[in-house]
């Protein structure tokens, strides 16, 4: 073998091993070292009451994403299903996502020859002036055409790290869109909740007043009668007063309510129809399925989210190392030109 091979051979395996060396390796965090909540025995089921049946845990098994659906409420899926379609920020969330594949796509061809090429024609006269008057004039077409490839060997990494950092980025606007449907269905069934029962406190306050007029009414009657002093309806006054005064603040809670629900259905206050579901009609669900520590990592999208940031940090942490080694671009040209 020459010695002019033999470098050739040593150059092209040093810029192998420095293509598969450069930049730190990520290494994901191991799982949680636990497999259980609690230091005692883990509890079978929730404590049962007159008005709630018992609740049972159900270990190991995962949530289902319309988790929603365990209150068996069709106005609250109904609710859920509108929101999720018409909600702007789900509608940024996914465009933001879009943009990001596209510029993944668009980076995949720097692994491939960039080819361009042109093509020009144009209409010339030719003057026999130039040549001291000798020579007639003519009119010619002239027709150019040319073609361009590039490539960039990635001796060095750098184009695999962009395109692994980009890959990262992905995964982080995905799981940040995961995060943003959680929270939406979950302030959604809250706010939900919370005017079903304004909607309750509502109506027996209604009932207590009703109740409150008929006790103001015969403590009217019996002190004409000379039964009672006539404290005794100052009294009763004053309690049908207070409970009176306790109305409007309810009912100014479900206003609020239901116009943070519009809101969040992507509609104006003045225009939401709005549901009039009650808590008679939101059933506990009988099984709470309960995931284990490890598993419940991988469920929740703001970790795989901090996890994906940190690997297309790991990945900046290679682009820049890269960019201290040359950068290598092979050319090839190739025209003509007639008429």
């Amino acid at each position: 073998m020459t010695p002019g091979r033999t470098t050739l051979i040593a150059c092209a395996a040093a810029l192998v091993a420095v293509g598969c060396t450069i930049g730190p390796r990520y290494v994901p965090p191991g799982a949680p070292p636990t497999q259980r909540y609690t230091g005692g025995a883990r509890p079978r089921h929730t404590v049962a009451s007159a008005a709630v049946a018992a609740q049972h845990f159900a270990y190991g098994e995962k949530l289902n994403a319309q988790w929603w659906t365990l209150f068996r409420s069709t106005e609250l899926d109904r609710l859920l299903r509108t929101t999720l379609r018409h909600n702007p920020t789900l509608e940024a969330a996914r465009a933001t996502l879009r943009q990001a594949q596209a510029t993944l796509e668009a980076d995949e061809g720097v692994f491939y020859p960039q080819v361009s090429g042109q093509l020009g024609a144009k209409r010339q006269r030719f003057s026999g002036a130039v040549f001291g008057g000798g020579l007639p004039s003519r009119i010619f077409n002239l027709y150019t055409g040319g073609l361009n490839v590039t490539y960039y060997p990635d001796f060095f990494g750098a184009n695999r790290l962009v395109y692994r950092q980009q890959k990262a980025r992905i995964d982080y606007r995905r799981f940040q869109m995961q995060a943003a449907y959680l929270t939406l269905e979950s302030n959604v069934v809250s706010l939900a909740i919370t005017a079903a029962e304004l909607r309750e406190q509502i109506r027996a306050t209604h009932t207590i007043l009703a109740d409150e007029r008929t006790l103001l009414a015969l403590a009217g009657q019996r002190y004409r009668l000379g039964a009672v002093p006539y404290l005794d309806v100052v009294n009763q006054r004053g309690r049908l007063a207070v409970t009176r005064a306790g109305l409007p603040p309810l009912e100014q809670r479900l206003a609020r309510t239901r116009h943070q629900l519009a809101i969040l259905a992507g509609e104006y206050p003045s225009q939401w129809k709005g549901y009039a579901w009650t808590l008679a009609g939101l059933r506990l669900p009988r099984e709470l399925p309960v995931s284990l520590p490890s598993a419940l990592v991988q469920q929740r999208p703001d970790i795989r989210a901090a996890e994906a940031q940190m690997r297309a940090a790991n990945a900046q942490i290679g682009i820049d190392t890269a960019r201290m080694y040359p950068v290598v671009s092979l050319t090839a040209s190739f025209g003509q030109q007639g008429a």
